[in-house]
């Protein structure tokens, strides 16, 4: 009978719960095969960490632990960086969501696994054993997930939205006004306007408002959670903000 090898992972767990942070610290350790690199409370320190490790020449992990979902910041953006700035990292997101467009956003960010918070010990190591021989791992509740959403998907090529007109609608859906969102993205608040109206005609949205929704309900954006801070800052008005039913401008002039 042949011997069995078991990739080894190394790896780096995001969370800015203590709790949630110790579970799974004491799930890869119980696993006897894998190990902790180091824990981190923010994407902020995730990255500075990271980039200290490499100009240290020091190893960087083989799996991320994250979550989609992060307070004050954007998970999907996180996923984002990792595959661009430190691609041999591989990026694990645990979550509580079970939405199949939330897997897709996920893994079209880059995750290379996905699954749900309540999954067993077993299926953890399971995908940390996957995942540093260039495997995928989906969960065993999201597969089903997964096949039911590829079957009856049925997208229309004219109606996919541009990563520019998702970055606006995703702004929007966190309450930004064009302004704030112009500033944001480095675009002109007309460029802005432009991507509201292009994205609101694919979509068939009349406002605004129907756009993100429309763009939410299709899993096209994430919706924002919006945190204690957020809540608590108080709007100031702003001319350049459009009205939820209000029908997107058409701009006089276009930016990048």
């Amino acid at each position: 009978m042949g011997l069995t090898i078991v990739a080894r992972s190394t790896v780096v767990i995001l969370d800015h719960r203590v709790l949630v942070r110790r579970g799974l610290e004491a799930i890869v350790a119980d696993s006897g095969t894998h190990e902790v690199q180091f824990v981190a409370s923010s994407a902020a320190e995730l990255f500075s960490i990271l980039e200290e490790r490499r100009l240290t020449g020091e190893p960087l992990p083989d799996v991320v632990i994250l979550d989609i979902f992060i307070p004050y910041e954007d998970g999907l953006a996180v996923l984002s960086r990792l595959a661009q700035e430190f691609p041999s990292v591989a990026p694990f997101v645990i979550t509580d969501s079970n939405d199949p467009a939330h897997m897709r956003l996920a893994f079209a960010h880059g995750a290379r696994a996905y699954a749900l918070r309540d999954v067993s010990a077993s299926v953890i190591t399971g995908a940390l054993e996957a995942l540093p021989i260039n495997r995928h791992f989906v969960g065993p509740v999201m597969v089903g997930h997964l096949i039911r959403a590829f079957v009856t998907e049925q997208r229309q090529p004219g109606n996919v939205l541009t990563e520019r007109e998702q970055d606006v609608l995703r702004l929007a859906a966190q309450r930004l006004s064009n302004r704030e969102i112009a500033k944001s993205l480095s675009i002109t608040e007309n460029t802005v306007k432009t991507h509201l109206r292009h994205a609101s005609e694919k979509l068939g949205a009349k406002t605004r408002h129907e756009a993100v929704s429309f763009a939410i309900e299709t899993g096209m954006i994430l919706e924002p959670r919006l945190t204690p801070l957020t809540k608590a800052v108080p709007r100031t008005h702003d001319s350049s903000q459009v009205p939820e039913d209000t029908p997107p401008e058409r701009a006089t002039a276009s930016g990048s």
